[in-house]
């Protein structure tokens, strides 16, 4: 199944995974398991963008978090720090058709120091239109493909992850 598919293709392969094992929005993604020659098996998937349904182009402006094997998105004008981490955490997601304007691409590059990076963003992309498990280990309820970055400017750089004074994460 793709993204791409008819409105109610796409509801009725969703209504057949809940009934089958529950909503997994990724089980639409999946590819077979690549073998290897030694006989590992590599996952695959089909790319974000031909896989979930998104909503509208939208322009978003926020607040983004840069984490090891984490990423969060914080819709509009939050204050902090420390930001409040939403009940409903956003996973962007930036691929090779992701458009940068002036010198985004080089403020968003990973510098490989496992520090987290805070930015104040703006952006065009488009959510998921339904809730479900995105993101590093399906801990975000909506993943958002970023189209276009508009504006990145640094705010904070830490060692590590962000505590409490930089984020306060919702307890679950």
């Amino acid at each position: 199944m793709s993204g791409h598919a008819p409105r109610p293709v796409s509801l009725a392969w969703d209504a057949a995974i809940r009934v089958v094992e529950g909503y997994d929005p990724y089980r639409r993604c999946a590819l077979p398991d690549e073998v290897q020659p030694d006989g590992s098996r590599i996952g695959r998937s089909v790319p974000e963008r031909n896989c979930f349904d998104f909503g509208l182009v939208q322009r978003f402006t926020g607040v983004y978090f840069d984490e090891f094997e984490g990423q969060l998105f914080i819709e509009g004008a939050p204050a902090g720090p420390p930001y409040l981490q939403p009940q409903e955490r956003i996973w962007p997601s930036f691929d090779e058709k992701t458009t940068y304007r002036g010198d985004t691409r080089r403020a968003l590059s990973s510098d490989d120091s496992g520090a987290t990076r805070v930015f104040e963003v703006e952006w065009i992309g488009r959510k998921t239109v339904r809730a479900g498990e995105y993101g590093h280990f399906g801990m975000s309820q909506r993943g958002m493909i970023v189209d276009q970055v508009i504006k990145v400017r640094l705010l904070h750089k830490v060692e590590g992850y962000a505590g409490p004074d930089l984020l306060v994460r919702q307890k679950y």
